[in-house]
Order: C-alpha cells, then sequence, then structure tokens
C-alpha cells in the first residue's frame, strides 16, 4: 500500500479538539484509522472503555464520549455502470457492471447506493452476484413515470466479501452518531440535547437482554438523528406534492373567519412558529383559504386550513391506499416486530414550487403558503403514500410495511431484524426524515398496530376495540343496528388468535 505523504489533521470531540498526522493512502477501507499513537500522544487523555463500548476523552476540565460502533470490515469493492443506457417507465433490464480491484468471486454481496435509488427513482434489490474479469450482472428498474438516463462510470453500490478480521470498531461523526457530555461544554445546548436523544433510545432499549441491547444499540445511536425532534426536518425527496387543479377554474380566495382575540393570539403564535422552522413563507398568491382553529381532546387547538373550495377543483390521485386487512395479514409468522411513526408527517413532504401558491392562507396578519404538505388536501395520503412506497421499495412486502405515515418491519429472527432495521433507518435519514420517538416501538415480540395486537402466533383486535363492541348497548333503531352490524362485519374478515 502507497502513501501519497502525510498531513496533520484538527479532529474534534464535542469541544475537545485535537491533532493527528496522519498518512494518507489510496483505497483505505474507511475514511481515517485512529491509532494508539493518537490515543496516547498529545495534551489530551483518550482511553476506550470496552464495557460500555465509548471512547473517552478529556482536555483540562472538560471531557466528553462517543460510542463506538462495531463496523463490517468486510472487503468492499465500488460499482459503477460500464456504459450509458436509457430506461422506459417501469421498465426492468439486466446490465453489466464493472467492479473495482476485484477480479474474481463466486459468491459476493451487492449493496446498492440508498442516494442513488430515492434520486431517480431506481430499483436495484441486494444480492448475490458472480464476478468475472472485474465484471457482474445486475437486475435494474426504473419505477418513475419518465425515461431515465443512466450514464457511464455511474457509482450504484458496492460488493462486500467476508474478511477475516473482527473486533474492528468504528467512531462516527457527529452527523451520525450522539455526542455524550460528562462535563459542561461550551456548547451547553447541543450537548444536552445529544444526551436527550441517547436517554430516549436507551429507553426504547430498556426491554432487551444485554446481547441483544449490543446488536440493536449501535443501529440506532448511528441513526440518531431521526429521533432528534428539536426542530422540524424537510424529507429531500425527488418526488413533491403537486396540485393539479381543473383547467378552466379560476382561482379560489376566501376572507378570513373572525376570532376571538384568545384564537387570534394562537393563530399569530402558530404563524411565527411555522415561519421561523421554514414551513411556511410570505405569499403574493391570487389564492387564498381562510384558517380554522380544531379544539382537540385535551383542549389545545390545532391549526388548520380550510381548503374546502380548493379540494372541489383539485384533480384526484387515484394513487392506491394500502388495504389494513392485507397489511395485517402479512405480518403473521414473525417473532420482531418494530413500529415508526413520522413526526407531523404530511409536514416533511415538500410541495412543488408551482404549486405553493394554491396553498396560500389569509389571516389578519396577511396572507401565507405552505413549503409543505399541509393537512387537508384532496390528494395528501396518496401523494404520502406514494413518496414512502418509492423510497422504501426495496425492502416493501419483504420486511417493511407502510400505512400512511406509519411503518412496521417484521423479522423472524433477531439479527435478522436488526439488518431490516437498519436498511430501514438508513434510508430515511438519508432522505432526512424524522421520528416521533413517543410513538416508536423497536425489536418487540408483540406490537399494537392498526387497532390489532400482533405476535408470532397471529393477531387479534385491541382490548379496547373488544370491550367497545361487548359494551354496545342494544340498538334501539334501524340505523344503529346498521351500525353495529358494519363493525361486527369488520372484524369478521381476520383470522385471529
Amino acid at each position: 500500500m502507497c502513501s501519497e505523504g502525510y498531513i496533520e489533521l484538527q479532529i474534534e470531540i464535542g469541544s475537545i479538539s485535537t491533532t493527528a498526522k496522519l498518512w494518507v493512502l489510496e483505497n483505505l477501507c474507511t475514511g481515517i484509522i485512529l491509532g494508539l499513537d493518537w490515543l496516547t500522544a498529545g495534551r489530551h487523555k483518550a482511553s476506550i472503555n470496552f464495557d460500555t463500548n465509548l471512547l473517552c476523552i478529556s482536555f483540562n476540565e472538560k471531557k466528553s464520549s462517543i460510542p463506538l460502533l462495531e463496523i463490517n470490515m468486510n472487503q468492499r469493492h465500488f460499482v459503477r455502470i460500464c456504459d450509458t443506457f436509457t430506461l422506459s417507465p417501469m421498465e426492468e433490464k439486466i446490465i453489466e457492471v464493472k467492479i473495482s480491484n476485484l477480479p474474481n468471486c463466486d459468491t459476493a454481496q451487492f449493496i446498492p447506493t440508498a442516494h442513488f435509488l430515492y434520486r431517480d427513482s431506481i430499483l436495484m434489490p441486494h444480492a448475490l452476484v458472480h464476478v468475472k474479469n472485474y465484471k457482474a450482472l445486475m437486475t435494474i428498474t426504473n419505477i418513475a413515470n419518465r425515461p431515465r438516463i443512466i450514464n457511464k462510470n455511474t457509482p450504484i453500490g458496492t460488493i462486500e466479501i467476508e474478511s477475516p478480521y473482527s473486533n474492528c470498531f468504528s467512531i462516527s461523526p457527529l452527523t451520525s452518531t450522539s455526542l455524550l457530555s460528562q462535563q459542561p461544554s461550551d456548547n451547553d445546548e447541543d450537548v444536552a440535547m445529544s444526551i436527550q436523544v441517547k436517554n430516549t433510545i436507551d429507553e426504547m432499549a430498556s426491554h432487551l437482554n444485554q446481547q441483544q441491547k449490543q446488536l440493536l444499540l449501535p443501529i440506532l445511536y448511528q441513526h440518531n438523528s431521526l429521533f432528534d425532534t428539536s426542530e422540524p426536518k424537510i424529507a429531500k425527496t425527488h418526488i413533491y406534492h403537486t396540485i393539479p387543479t381543473n383547467v378552466n377554474s379560476n382561482p379560489v380566495n376566501s376572507k378570513p373567519y373572525r376570532v376571538s382575540s384568545e384564537k387570534q393570539k394562537i393563530i399569530d403564535n402558530q404563524i411565527d412558529s411555522m415561519y421561523t422552522s421554514g414551513l411556511i413563507r410570505p405569499s403574493q398568491s391570487a389564492w387564498s383559504s381562510p384558517v380554522v382553529l380544531v379544539k382537540k381532546k385535551d383542549g389545545t387547538y390545532r391549526f388548520c386550513v380550510d381548503y374546502r373550495r380548493l379540494n372541489q377543483i383539485t384533480m384526484k390521485d387515484s394513487y392506491p391506499l394500502p388495504h389494513m386487512e392485507e397489511t395485517i395479514n402479512q405480518l403473521g409468522g414473525s417473532s420482531y416486530f418494530s413500529k415508526m411513526d413520522l413526526k407531523s408527517g404530511y409536514f416533511q413532504l415538500p410541495i412543488d414550487e408551482k404549486d405553493k401558491p394554491k396553498t396560500a392562507f389569509i389571516t389578519s396578519r396577511g396572507l401565507w403558503e405552505f413549503n409543505v404538505l399541509p393537512q387537508g388536501l384532496k390528494n395528501a395520503p396518496p401523494s404520502f403514500q406514494r413518496v414512502l412506497n418509492n423510497l422504501l421499495a426495496t425492502g416493501r412486502w419483504q420486511f417493511c410495511l407502510i400505512y400512511l405515515d406509519d411503518i412496521i418491519i417484521f423479522s423472524k429472527s433477531f439479527p435478522d431484524h436488526c439488518t431490516h432495521l437498519n436498511n430501514v433507518l438508513s434510508v430515511l435519514n438519508q432522505a432526512n426524515f424524522q421520528l416521533n420517538p413517543p410513538k416508536c416501538a423497536f425489536a418487540q415480540s408483540e406490537i399494537d398496530y392498526l387497532g390489532h395486537t400482533i405476535n408470532a402466533k397471529g393477531f387479534k383486535p385491541l382490548n379496547t376495540n373488544i370491550n367497545a363492541i361487548v359494551q354496545v348497548p342494544n340498538p334501539r333503531a334501524a340505523k344503529q343496528v346498521h351500525s353495529f352490524l358494519q363493525m361486527a362485519n369488520f372484524y369478521r374478515k381476520f383470522n385471529y388468535i
């Protein structure tokens, strides 16, 4: 392995800054390797605690620590397209690819690049491939409704071959791993938030035994930004919500509804919050819809826009929504389940720039329009379902199901479940989605999902739903009899445990 020389780099862990002299090498298995010379040299004190899997570092009165993640030391080779080609809409093709530094291999694992998949609406499965003379054959599918040109030398993933090396660890950059601080630092607010996220993750894994935690926790730590709800996020996706209106329709516009001074203050505060978060912007649109406040069960109010007039002239999106019974039936026979809820899911989906003016809403403070998908638009559910279906196309129905903003992962063994979970979290993280931790559950042997309790034996209605049926009073009118029969017929569709 030839060296290109050496450089001196500044390495920051929390508020502690250190330096390291590093040799520059080609085709290194990872971005950077820190050795014993860095651990023992310099003004800082660094040590590795293998009981807690933490790298601890201190300087003066400052202390920080960061989790060590077990890494896969398999040999990795990059895969690129051999020749430029075009894929028609919904076309599947077998293509030839080239693999760097790997002349021949009977069995190698191909791992597609998530960024390539969700950016270009391309579907390429994880697969075992045969490599000969630096080349292999793979299947590629265009799941978009327009042609795709894939250029020569486009990187599409990696090939991995098992390596005999083990007991290797990585310390991830702060963008992907929580930083844990044991002493106050120059950035107390950020450190406190990282500790809060770590505590949230630890709590979600508290039901597992130690061996299971060692497998699952590094995965959740690696994708900790998904659990950081300190500020809203907007997903990075190539699919935007559109609002196609009838050709001959004129812009609808309304005056603001009259509200009390107390409710006006709630509306103003909500506008300030959404504007600061980048969810809305000032508008000069010819369209306008009024704001309404809907009272929730806890007595607080939900900010909504009355889009009824806009919806009347919006063309219907016929993209299919999932059937609840099909979704639940697919889960039978699995032993481990994880469910994830996207926080304010619609607000994470961007609106097509040309259609943002149609979302305009009017208040006494002027006209505003949404940068993201608001609740109440006619085609919001199918649009949201389309984005997640395309994003998670590789594992959908195999180990992952999507019901609007609810995602469930199911597996027959715990190691498989960790692999499946990592695949889904990686895609969501790269797409900049945000989860709602209180409504998430990981690696459960029994889970409540879509009104049912699900485990390895099968599923049954939630006890609260069963009690609701049992405690229905005797019907006294034909309408009440019809309502009861509809409810009973719904539950007859399923084969319960």
